[in-house]
């Protein structure tokens, strides 16, 4: 017999007999429970870390880049960014956006604020994974006054692919009568579904031509996607060098700090949580 076999038989055995002992079964169930809550606990955290990282990109692109108001009003200023963009190595792809806010009336009576982005239709697929969202995928009908709706919101304004809503701007519009709102009659193309309430009820897509008339504005905005989702830190920085200094860069990480903060702070405290169970099966060995 070998001197561990020995050993171990000699310690964990009962004193009349050579079956285990009423204590070595518990030290051993406590061992046993906690390396489970170890491995489990771990698992569900990265998982849900996994997952979280997924729905905040399927809305937000890894890097923003923002051109100053004076600079975006020289001919070609936002061109000449996006070329210096797209000849960065780790950059995938970009694309020019347009922010807006409005308010949603739809036919049913329901009313729901928004916040609108102007996409490039034809490149929107390649820098976010909205074509992962959308329900019914038809590409081609998002053109003109065509908006792809949260899933949430639409289903709170009783809305539905082919619907038509009005919506109304947060600006007004002078006449002879006085400060009158600014409202265009738009349609639904299709809905989107990213598991993310903050989305799904209070976002939209629009065509990027068509916000820049709705809201008489040009694209400060540019939305990147990197190769490597593990390397945006390092492209941000090729960014910031390659471009001047007026132009602010930023990731998502930056964008999300606070919610990514209380995420790692969960983290660090059930860490602190697992490492006394572990403690309590080390003591039971």
């Amino acid at each position: 017999m070998k001197f561990e076999v020995f050993l171990a038989k000699r310690y964990m055995s009962s004193r009349k007999g050579s079956n285990l002992s009423v204590i070595t079964w518990i030290a051993l169930a406590g061992v046993v429970v906690g390396v489970a809550s170890l491995v489990a606990v771990l698992a569900v955290m990265s998982g849900f870390e996994r997952d979280l990282r997924s729905k905040i990109l399927g809305n937000n692109a890894h890097i923003l880049i923002q051109i100053s108001e004076s600079s975006a009003a020289e001919p070609n200023a936002l061109k000449s960014v996006l070329n210096s963009v797209m000849e960065t190595p780790g950059v995938a792809s970009a694309m020019p956006v347009i922010y807006g806010e409005g308010f949603i009336l739809s036919p049913s009576g329901g009313a729901e604020g928004v916040f609108i982005k102007g996409v490039d239709p034809l490149n929107v697929r390649n820098v976010l994974e909205i074509g992962k969202l959308v329900r019914v995928g038809d590409w081609e009908r998002f053109a003109g006054r065509n908006v792809i709706l949260g899933e949430s919101l639409a289903d709170q304004l009783r809305l539905t692919p082919g619907d038509s809503f009005t919506l109304v701007l947060n600006r007004g519009d002078f006449s002879p009568l006085g400060m009158t709102p600014r409202m265009q009659r738009l349609a639904v193309s299709d809905t989107f579904h990213s598991g993310m309430t903050q989305y799904d009820s209070r976002h939209a897509f629009m065509p990027i031509d068509e916000a820049r008339a709705l809201f008489e504005v040009n694209p400060r905005s540019i939305e990147v996607r990197t190769n490597d989702p593990r390397k945006i830190s390092k492209v941000r920085e090729a960014l910031r060098n390659h471009l001047p200094t007026d132009v602010r860069v930023s990731d998502w990480l930056s964008l999300n700090q606070d919610f990514l903060s209380a995420l790692q702070l969960e983290k660090m405290v059930m860490g602190i949580i697992l490492g006394l169970i572990v403690l309590v099966a080390a003591f039971n060995i």
